[in-house]
């Protein structure tokens, strides 16, 4: 099965079609750790699901390495590989969860829940990627995690780190012409699309759109274009507006939209938490955009 393990990335746009997005290859692995977890994930020979029995442990300061597609593993019936793993963590801990050292295709999901299987973070990109969390309780937490393709074979690892106090914030994004630098240059924006009229992977860089007074202490708009300058294809903003995420802790949100039928994916990357991040990832032929209030921890 699986030995022990570690992830990345973020995304961000306006907000058109919300149904692309629950079809995605996301929400596919999203419910197959929620399957999983409640021991109903159906099975695929000669391989199967062994309910909500953890892959492995892990605790502070503990690394270990996994698998997918190994004997004894499970994927439902879109042919999604996911792993469990059982995690202690102490109330008031800042906790960084990490998955890196993929093989067989970097782009994967990982969810952390508590033990009622309730839904509290989580990362979706490539590789190495991350979830920063300060559980209110101590106990043991589940994380699920799985390559975002069908049927996709490999290994990681996942990594936790824990700390008296959460990491002071920081201003390290430098801007260029494919990166855009928001609320105070603390996060790191980036847009990849695809340059054919397909639902292949991303493959093509976007280009940042300077464009003046869009910006305050609290809100950042960030704009993106392909070919032409005059044209822009995507629209990123984020908001210090005093959200809180489920362990009641301030969060910055994010919203995105596209105005392209191409393949869109964007990378948000919060450059005060080591490389916190989160991904999203439009579907060709939609015009995508969401609104997510909790993107990042404050």
């Amino acid at each position: 099965m699986r030995r022990d393990t570690a992830l990345f990335l973020i995304v961000a746009l306006f907000a058109f079609s919300s149904s692309a997005v629950a079809q995605s290859l996301y929400e596919h692995e999203r419910s197959l750790v929620l399957q999983r977890l409640s021991g109903a994930s159906s099975r695929i020979q000669p391989n199967y699901c062994s309910g909500p029995n953890p892959d492995g442990f892990l605790f502070c300061g503990s690394s270990s390495s996994g698998q997918w597609g190994g004997a004894g593993d499970c994927a439902g019936s879109q042919g999604y590989y996911v792993d469990l793993w059982d995690v202690s963590l102490t109330a008031g801990e800042s906790v960084q969860i990490t998955a890196d050292n993929v093989t067989g295709g970097n782009e994967v999901l990982m969810i952390l829940f508590d033990a009622n299987a309730n839904n509290l973070a989580e990362a979706v990109g490539f590789a190495p990627q991350a979830i920063h969390y300060t559980p209110l309780v101590t106990g043991h937490f589940t994380i699920g995690l799985g390559p975002v393709a069908q049927f996709a074979t490999g290994n990681y690892r996942l990594t936790v780190s824990c700390n008296a106090t959460a990491p002071p914030p920081s201003a390290n994004c430098q801007p260029n012409t494919t990166t855009a630098c928001m609320l105070g240059n603390r996060f790191r924006v980036q847009v990849r699309y695809r340059s054919a009229f397909d639902n292949n992977p991303v493959d093509s860089t976007a280009f940042v759109k300077p464009v003046t007074g869009f910006a305050n202490g609290t809100f950042e708009t960030a704009f993106f274009y392909f070919n032409n300058s005059d044209n822009i294809e995507v629209l990123v903003k984020m908001l210090d507006q005093g959200n809180r995420n489920a362990a009641g802790l301030p969060t910055i949100a994010v919203l995105y939209g596209s105005a392209t039928p191409l393949r869109v994916q964007i990378a948000i990357t919060d450059t005060s938490f080591n490389g916190a991040s989160k991904s999203y990832l439009s579907e060709f032929g939609t015009q995508a955009g969401q609104t997510d209030f909790t993107a990042f921890v404050k």
